[in-house]
């Protein structure tokens, strides 16, 4: 064989034992970031469903949410869902919400609520969250919010922090213990003074509870002696 043939025929070994596994990793790295979950549901209670790509999936503890899926909890359910950065999400009975969460690269990304009402708690002020709903859109800055959604408009209540509270209409940014509204077709309206304790705390109660559970009670005989009870029961 040619000396020049022999040493065109190494080369060409040595150019696809490069390219080759870098070409695969990138392969791999696309497929993995297609797949990759943007957030996790962390707690179920009652009825929830996942709605992804036109089909209806019964919510489990645990499972992965994606770009795209919509969480659906019914009457007395409600859900918790924890993004990648650690940002924590609540929503309460009777609640739409779609997650429009990109891949990381990318600075904007977007909670779009349908309906109903949900709490929210991001760590990171340059996190670039939105949260949209029908007739506004609360650009976060490292806060804790509450958003209330009945048909066309949407009530914003500040827990901590800042939010840019916004539509085509006009801006406000409303701090903490204030709240603003937004109807369709209207600019959000001038913050307000709210008096947070006043407030139902309902996404307090959203955690996660034990497969299991006693209740210690007192109970009184037909004599009127008192006896300790001890119930066991299952959650459903």
């Amino acid at each position: 064989m040619p000396k020049h043939r022999m040493v065109q025929m190494v080369l060409t070994a040595a150019l696809l034992a490069a390219v080759v596994p870098a070409w695969a990793a990138e392969k791999s790295a696309q497929a993995e970031s297609q797949n990759a979950g943007v957030a996790t549901l962390i707690v179920k209670l009652g009825q929830v469903e996942i709605e992804r790509q036109g089909k209806s999936i019964k919510a489990t503890k645990g499972m992965l949410l994606y770009e795209g899926d919509v969480i659906k909890t019914s009457e007395l359910s409600r859900a918790a869902l924890i993004l990648q950065d650690g940002s924590l999400i609540r929503l309460n009975e009777n609640t739409n919400l779609e997650l429009r969460l990109q891949a990381k690269e990318k600075k904007q990304n977007r909670l779009k609520v349908l309906l109903g009402h949900l709490w929210a708690k991001i760590n990171k002020q340059d996190s670039g969250l939105e949260i949209e709903t029908p007739s506004a859109v609360a650009a976060i800055k490292g806060t804790e919010l509450e958003l209330i959604i009945q048909g066309e408009l949407t009530r914003l209540i500040v827990w901590d922090g800042l939010v840019d509270f916004f539509n085509k209409m006009g801006k406000q940014l409303v701090g903490a213990a204030q709240q603003s509204s937004a109807a369709a077709g209207q600019a959000p309206a001038e913050p307000t003074r709210v008096e947070l304790d006043k407030l139902d705390q309902w996404f307090e109660s959203v955690v996660d509870v034990p497969a299991s559970k006693t209740l210690k009670t007192t109970i009184k005989d037909k004599n009127g002696k008192e006896q300790k009870l001890n119930i066991k029961y299952n959650k459903k």
